[in-house]
């Protein structure tokens, strides 16, 4: 009887099997040809087959040059001592960058959040994020052949656990790139990503990696891979993070909480300095006197036309206002809308109109958020929306 069945990804068309200790090797198939014969070799069981999922470290964002610890933020806090306004101008301008907003919601809307630690008793560890689209992606197609998923792992945190009794230095050759890392006393002292492709040593005889343990796709390679899966429970991008947990509180202090801090900093700010009430309630004051004040000079001389120019200035500053108050309730909006399931593929702003595409796992979901839109936005419009094979697209037009 078969318990759990491994499945290792290097690619979306490189995929590996380990069952009862043995490795199987699927090339130029995609994961849904490989399920499907799965189902077939034991469609007796009548219970769902457990699968776990061990990802090729390219389906990952991270990032090895910024890693997250006491010592770096402590630095980064002093370093920074005095410069808080300049930080702040700068915060404003990022905040406005297509690429910022991008890879925010990527991160923080779109990714599920997984901590790597290099070292628990300095506190260091390294930040990574699994598209939440691919985690739903897994579930499905496993879900479709009665599969099971019950976990998704990393392949290179497998082969750290593997090693990780030995003190050694490895060299993960990928599809793509490769990533080093060093293991002393049980702990990644070193890690980094190398721009080397595993074509570019197709022939690995004819290279001398001095006295580092070289990862490939040889059969004792992958097997360490699913092997060293088995000997550890987090980071697992399978489970659901607690809402508080010991390990949410430590990381309080770490880098990627600094740009949510900024900006949610930057929203209440804003608020407070410019009330949008009181803004709308001033310029219509304004209005009101400047009005008055023309009929009256009008009535007085009628040759001459009012000069207004400090009212208009007024005005302006309140109009500019107003829409900084507007871009940032946008940015919240989609972040507070995310709760329904949507990911957003693509954010663009431009001359007062936002353009939303994005995509939900099921009609149900994109109903809640269409009616939030309408509601808070009467000026918006629905481009399109499709139902795709893994999920259901739509785009959205929103003027301010």
């Amino acid at each position: 009887m078969v318990w759990n069945i491994g499945i290792y990804m290097r690619s979306n068309f490189k995929i590996y099997i380990y069952i009862n200790e043995e490795v199987f090797y699927y090339e130029n198939q995609e994961l849904d040809f490989v399920l499907e014969t799965l189902r077939e070799e034991y469609e007796q069981e009548e219970n769902k087959i457990n699968l776990y999922y061990v990802l090729h470290f390219s389906y990952f964002v991270f990032n090895t040059d910024e890693l997250v610890g006491k010592s770096k933020v402590s630095e980064n806090l002093d370093k920074n001592d005095g410069k808080t306004g300049q930080n702040q101008k700068n915060m404003k301008t990022n905040l406005y960058d297509k690429d910022f907003i991008s890879n925010f919601l990527t991160k923080n809307v779109n990714s599920i959040n997984k901590k790597l630690y290099l070292n628990y008793f300095e506190n260091t560890y390294i930040n990574m994020y699994l598209l939440k689209k691919k985690i739903s992606e897994l579930k499905k197609i496993s879900g479709k052949y009665g599969f099971k998923v019950s976990e998704i792992k990393a392949d290179f945190i497998s082969i750290y656990n593997f090693y990780k009794e030995e003190n050694l230095e490895i060299l993960h050759i990928g599809e793509e790139e490769s990533l080093r890392f060093v293991i002393e006393n049980s702990k990644i002292t070193e890690i980094e990503k190398l721009d080397l492709k595993n074509e570019d040593v197709s022939d690995i005889n004819n290279f001398d990696f001095g006295n580092m343990k070289v990862i490939i796709t040889d059969k004792e390679d992958i097997k360490a891979v699913f092997e060293g899966a088995e000997l550890y429970e987090e980071p697992d991008f399978k489970s659901e993070k607690r809402i508080l947990s010991m390990e949410n509180i430590r990381s309080i202090k770490s880098k990627d909480i600094f740009i949510i801090l900024f900006l949610i900093l930057g929203y209440f700010s804003l608020n407070r300095i410019i009330p949008l009430e009181r803004e709308i309630e001033k310029n219509e004051k304004i209005k009101s006197e400047t009005k008055k004040l023309e009929k009256e000079y009008l009535y007085e001389k009628n040759d001459k036309m009012p000069d207004y120019t400090e009212e208009l200035v007024r005005l302006n500053e309140i109009d500019n206002s107003i829409r900084r108050k507007e871009y940032f309730s946008m940015i919240k909006f989609l972040i507070d809308n995310s709760e329904y399931g949507v990911s957003y593929t693509k954010i663009n702003y431009e001359k007062g109109k936002w353009l939303i595409q994005g995509e939900v796992d099921d009609f149900n979901s994109f109903e809640k958020f269409e009616k939030n839109i309408l509601k808070k936005y009467m000026k918006s419009e629905l481009g399109y929306i499709k139902d795709s094979e893994n999920a259901i697209v739509f785009e959205y037009t929103i003027l301010e």
